[in-house]
């Protein structure tokens, strides 16, 4: 929706106008709201009136170079002027534009009212008074906008244009209100009214607004204008909605009916496209699942990690009573991108898969291609924004995002701490845990009074434990400079010979003690494996930083930590995916038949497989889910599905949104304490 005059024409008419000092002057903007018919102007226009047009085409100039505030110095010192010159009612509506355009609504309404009180008959006073409404929409003030524009519609002699304008208006300012069902009434209503360009215009517009309907909205829309402009739309619109829920077989017995009774609707041809793009998507396989993982390459021991708890999975499946049977379909990702995007084109044109459990590695380089062929996959990766790429791309891992919303509000929040320290490897790990920590950390109170950084493979960590605590640059005590002073000054004054001191002194004083660590901190957060917190711990306690809680990652949740320094990191916390010795009936029955499985106990990546392999198998159960959107759709439904990896609920993106194990070290154990 835009203002009633178009500047383009208003320009050219300008030129027009400064080219003939003689013939006929014609103003014409939008037709009268007051029954008031001006004369025709038949007399050439004055000196005066040209000098006018030159002063608005000056303007006009700043106004296109984006100089807004100097038109709008010269539209108030023209109107200044007394008496006033030709064209100020022009100069008034130019006035209150030039604020509509700089986002000044309050400055524009009041330009437009000046201008309809003291020119009431100008053939601009309509224009003043939508373009009020209009600021209204603009600033997003629609219950204004609707009143005064309901205001306008009461007024006798409005002109055709004016009353489809005013109604269109009303239809933008529900829909800004969210009110979709009420715009359409308002969209269908100028609709009726409007001819040409314009009905198409507003033909669209009804087009968004269906968009926004739920189903009972569009049930009542349909009774209501069952002999009108409106079935066809609404039985379009409805299709695409169960489109959307993953309701395809529903949506082609809509597209069914449309087709048949309105063959003709300029909707048509995209009913067509729709039907034959569902018909597609019921071409799957409902039972294959495709399964992308490394299990060759310099990280097969992660993929067949995974790999074993997704078998585990679709044993106990297959065994339950009733179940159907389900194909999982294996490809190796090598570790290599090509391979993984050949495994995923096979799995999509010859087994005609309906979902993916992968990949881990390579999901970045598969993502897309996946998310254009419609094809939902689950991918068990870290890697940052991955469900972004697009709706059909799906996360079920541990991240660093979730590690630090847990570990943070229990520092914070349960243990009460307010300040830590951070130290951390120079390398992606290292960093975006560091930044995430602080982050968070920030938004919860807390406060990092101590930062310190060291390389990736070093192994002496000394100096950013030093540098952290104040014990690496020599530091001078303010009291013995002062009595250096003192001493200086006596000995000057009183002509006292340093010859007489003997060092005897010197050699009965006993040897001064090193500074200490200053510690002003309640917490250390180190994202960093067991490995290197083995070596960093014990260099803590050397330098004397003790008493402070060591904060980790699910890097820590390893043996070797209490082999090689259970001593030195008592006490410490930090959060994990997967807890194997976990209380919950859940987690030990998983346990025990893994065991029995395998012969071993499984590991955070078993468990993950695990459970996405089940709430996969769990999905695709459902009768009335027949197709990859259906599938996609489902897969954002669901919310708290139980697994031994925590309640798994998928936000807006896509990424699960778990409640993590919180363990803490205590004795040469793990011990869970959230």
């Amino acid at each position: 929706m835009e203002p009633f005059k178009n500047k383009k024409h208003l320009n050219k008419f300008r030129l027009i106008l400064l080219g003939a000092f003689f013939g006929i002057f014609i103003f014409w903007g939008c037709a009268e709201i007051i029954p008031f018919k001006k004369k025709i102007p038949t007399e050439p226009p004055t000196p005066e009136m040209i000098q006018a047009y030159k002063v608005l085409d000056k303007a006009e100039h700043f106004i296109q170079a984006g100089e807004h505030q100097k038109a709008l110095n010269i539209y108030d010192d023209y109107l200044s002027q007394s008496p006033p010159g030709p064209l100020a009612d022009r100069f008034m509506m130019e006035r209150g534009n030039t604020y509509l355009w700089m986002g000044d609504y309050t400055g524009a309404r009041g330009a437009y009212q000046v201008l309809i009180f003291d020119f009431p008959r100008s053939l601009l006073a309509a224009e003043a008074k939508f373009n009020i409404a209009f600021a209204y929409y603009k600033e997003n003030n629609y219950d204004e906008a609707i009143l005064y524009a309901k205001s306008l519609l009461s007024l006798k002699y409005l002109s055709l244009q004016e009353e489809v304008r005013l109604i269109t208006l009303i239809g933008d300012s529900l829909l800004g209100q969210k009110k979709a069902c009420d715009a359409v009434v308002s969209y269908v209503d100028a609709y009726r009214l409007a001819q040409g360009e314009e009905k198409e215009n507003i033909g669209e517009k009804i087009q968004l607004a269906l968009a926004e309907l739920t189903e009972p909205e569009i049930r009542i829309l349909a009774r209501r204008y069952k002999n009108d402009v409106l079935p066809g739309y609404l039985l379009f619109q409805k299709a695409k909605l169960y489109e959307q829920q993953g309701h395809e077989v529903n949506a082609l017995e809509v597209l069914s009916e449309f087709l048949r009774d309105f063959s003709r609707h300029e909707l048509s041809g995209a009913a067509r496209e729709l039907e034959g793009r569902l018909k597609k998507n019921l071409d799957i396989a409902k039972w294959a699942i495709g399964c992308i993982l490394p299990l060759t390459g310099p990280y097969q021991q992660f993929g067949n990690r995974v790999l074993s708890g997704i078998e585990l999975s679709l044993a106990e499946f297959s065994s339950s009573t009733g179940a159907p049977s389900v194909r999982l379909i294996i490809k190796d990702s090598k570790s290599d991108p090509e391979a993984a995007t050949r495994a995923l084109e096979y799995l999509v044109k010859n087994e005609r898969v309906i979902g993916i459990i992968g990949p881990m590695i390579t999901a970045e380089y598969v993502a897309e291609t996946a998310n254009n062929m419609g094809l939902p996959i689950i991918t068990l990766t870290q890697k940052e924004d991955i469900t972004k790429t697009g709706k059909f791309i799906f996360r079920d891992f541990l991240t660093p995002l979730q590690q630090i919303k847990t570990i943070v509000p229990y520092a914070v929040n349960i243990l009460g701490y307010k300040k830590f320290a951070i130290i951390y490897p120079e390398d992606t790990y290292g960093k975006r845990f560091m930044n995430l920590f602080w982050d968070e950390l920030v938004q919860h109170g807390g406060q990092v009074v101590g930062i310190e950084s060291y390389k990736s493979k070093q192994t002496d960590f000394a100096t950013p434990i030093k540098k952290l605590v104040g014990l690496y640059y020599e530091r001078v005590d303010p009291i013995e400079v002062d009595s250096k002073e003192v001493t200086d000054e006596v000995i000057e004054e009183t002509g006292a010979d340093e010859t007489e001191y003997t060092g005897d002194e010197e050699a009965e004083a006993a040897e001064p003690e090193g500074p200490e660590p200053i510690i002003d901190f309640d917490a250390i957060f180190i994202p960093d494996t067991s490995k290197n917190i083995s070596l960093i711990a014990p260099q803590l306690l050397y330098n004397d930083v003790s008493g402070v809680l060591l904060i980790g990652t699910n890097l820590w949740y390893s043996p070797w930590l209490l082999r090689q320094s259970a001593g030195y990191v008592q006490g410490s916390v930090f959060p994990s995916g997967f807890f194997v010795e976990d209380s919950s009936p859940v987690v030990r029955a998983f346990v025990k038949n893994f065991q029995d499985t395998f012969g071993r106990k499984p590991g955070f990546l078993d468990a993950q497989g695990y459970d996405t392999a089940k709430l996969l198998f769990h999905l695709i159960k459902n009768p009335t889910l027949r197709t990859r959107n259906a599938l996609r759709v489902a897969l954002h439904q669901v919310s708290n599905f139980p697994s031994v990896t925590g309640f798994i609920s998928f936000d807006e993106t896509g990424d699960a949104n778990k409640e993590l194990a919180l363990l803490r070290v205590k004795g040469k154990r793990f011990f869970q304490i959230q």
